[in-house]
């Protein structure tokens, strides 16, 4: 009976162990299954945001569908007024050397300095060309002939007054008009000028009504006193009023020169004719076309002469 008592004891002890083991099991850590999957999200997240935080993967760019600029034109070339001189006169001498190859044209404007002469500067400028200008001394912009002068430009003597009925009066009257013109060039220019034109040209008929045969004196007397002068054989034909449109002014001038060897194109610097400086690229152009060479007139130029029909 004793031993019931004892085996109890023992019973309830073991129980009270089982107790106690199983509580210090639960205090252990142990990892659940929603344990598990929260801490493998976490993984999860900060791979990424790694991801997000990493530098982007360089991309080729697409060209771009825009079209290119177009190619402007090449500027005219920058020549001095010497390289010109130079250059004209070795052209004239292949010419007089029977080189058929060789090809001068000389642009020419009388009447000027005008309302238009700083756009014709401006145009002669930009296509890299020299010209020669024959002034009217009592033009209201005379004071232009400087700026002429200034950009290598060549000067001649026109008129003072282009009243054919004054200039033309008789021989002295002709060399005190070149003496009036020579004054308001020279004077402005810081030089004498020694090439003139002929108001209407050598073969002017215009002249025999105020004085007979004065033409044919003057081409004796008018060197004499040391000046060369020139006329032309082609022109633009913009003395004509209304002045012509400028599509016709430069189709004169082209025809005009026909593929002479040598060229004097007559042009007016005036401020109604506004259709010259319109025409003047498509002329410089259409001559460049026709392989010319640019010069400027000088004394020492060979010159273009008309018959004096007076």
């Amino acid at each position: 009976m004793k031993a019931q008592p004892i085996l109890r004891l023992l019973g309830c002890m073991l129980l009270a162990c089982a107790a106690i083991c199983g509580v210090l099991a639960g205090c252990a850590p142990s990892t659940s299954e929603g344990e598990r999957a929260r801490v493998k999200s976490d993984v999860e997240a900060m791979a990424d945001l790694e991801e997000t935080v990493r530098e982007p993967e360089a991309t080729e760019v697409p060209p771009s569908s825009e079209p290119e600029p177009e190619t402007q034109p090449a500027p005219a070339p920058i020549t001095s007024p010497e390289a010109v001189l130079a250059e004209g006169a070795a052209v004239e001498e292949r010419i007089a050397n029977g080189d058929a190859s060789a090809k001068i044209c000389y642009l020419t404007f009388d009447d000027g300095p005008s309302d238009n002469t700083l756009d014709i500067l401006g145009t002669l400028r930009n296509k890299g060309v020299y010209a020669t200008f024959f002034i009217k001394g009592n033009s209201d912009r005379i004071d232009l002939v400087k700026d002429i002068s200034d950009a290598g430009h060549g000067i001649g003597l026109h008129t003072f007054t282009h009243d054919y009925a004054q200039l033309y009066a008789n021989d002295n009257a002709y060399f005190a008009d070149l003496a009036a013109v020579q004054d308001a060039v020279s004077s402005r220019i810081g030089r004498t000028v020694d090439i003139v034109r002929f108001p209407g040209g050598t073969s002017n008929t215009v002249s025999a009504n105020y004085s007979k045969g004065i033409m044919s004196r003057l081409v004796q007397s008018v060197p004499a006193q040391g000046y060369q002068f020139f006329d032309w054989n082609a022109s633009g034909g913009d003395s004509a009023t209304p002045p012509p449109p400028a599509a016709d002014i430069a189709a004169n001038a082209l025809g005009g020169a026909g593929g002479m060897q040598r060229v004097c194109v007559l042009m007016h610097d005036t401020t109604v004719k506004r259709t010259t400086v319109e025409a003047l690229p498509a002329i410089i152009d259409g001559l460049r076309e026709q392989g010319y060479t640019f010069g400027i007139l000088t004394h020492d130029t060979p010159p273009f002469h008309h018959g004096a029909n007076n």
